[in-house]
């Protein structure tokens, strides 16, 4: 039992077992997978997968019952995204940022647009009273990539996609017609 080799037997007879349990009672309910990677010392590249699921078995909830506590007191709950939306609008969203990202940002006068498309949105939002002016508030937003490993940074990045929405949209109908108008000049 405690040679290497048998040892390494165990562990991966324990991992098939639990592998089957949990896939069994995820059955045909959602869930999430959870990747990252870094490298070793010997600057290999390593992974961790993590499978996350509803327990149907609720055993947080009974774990806080039974020691009488609320599941309505708990603050931090980090909740599953792709199980409150469509998976699959879930990974197009994914699929299309970079290229968003590589398309704004790679041309100093495509950032331009979004920088102009911004500033008059913060000034009609403020003009309007529907943001509050002050120290460290309305700050531009930028569309930078996200780190390779940085989870971080990529909630950031989807964070600046969404607030910067409709000055993205704006500044590609202006992208576009720029376009149009160019093409147009050299047709005549």
């Amino acid at each position: 039992m405690t040679a290497p080799c048998i040892q390494k037997d165990i562990i991966h007879a324990c991992a098939k077992e639990t592998t089957k349990v949990m896939l069994d009672e995820i059955g045909h309910d959602f869930f999430a997978i959870l990747a990252d990677e870094s490298a070793d010392i010997s600057d290999k590249e390593q992974m961790a997968l993590c499978l996350r699921y509803i327990d149907r078995n609720e055993a947080i909830e009974s774990l806080l019952i039974e020691h009488s506590l609320s599941l309505s007191r708990v603050r931090g709950k980090d909740m599953m995204v792709l199980v409150t939306c469509e998976v699959n609008s879930c990974w197009l969203f994914l699929d299309v940022l970079p290229l968003l990202l590589n398309f704004v940002g790679g041309s100093p006068k495509r950032k331009e647009f979004l920088r102009q498309n911004q500033r008059t949105r913060v000034v009609e939002a403020l003009s309007s009273g529907e943001i509050e002016s002050g120290t460290g508030l309305n700050q531009e937003k930028s569309l930078s990539r996200p780190g390779d490993t940085r989870w971080g940074s990529h909630f950031k990045t989807i964070v600046n996609v969404l607030d910067l929405y409709r000055p993205i949209l704006e500044s590609l109908d202006a992208i576009a017609e720029s376009s149009i108008e160019k093409a147009d000049n050299c047709n005549h």
